[in-house]
């Protein structure tokens, strides 16, 4: 189960930044490609946040238990 935690969260993470985009072209009123243009990120980012908070309590607690 240890391998398989960062790939799902891996696999949730690049989810989350395609409903981003896909997001972002259905609010633009002409489409654009994702290498020219910005767009919005919301749901990736607050993604990555509980990401990396998630990785740190588990690793402070596996420590701890040691």
């Amino acid at each position: 189960m240890i391998f398989t935690d960062p790939i799902l969260r891996s696999v949730f993470l690049a989810l989350a930044l395609r409903f981003d985009y896909h997001l972002a072209l259905e609010r633009a009123a002409v489409p654009f490609k994702p290498h020219g243009q910005h767009f919005s990120k919301p749901y990736f980012h607050t993604c990555f946040v509980a990401y990396v908070l998630g990785l740190s309590s588990r690793s402070s607690s596996a420590r701890r238990s040691r």
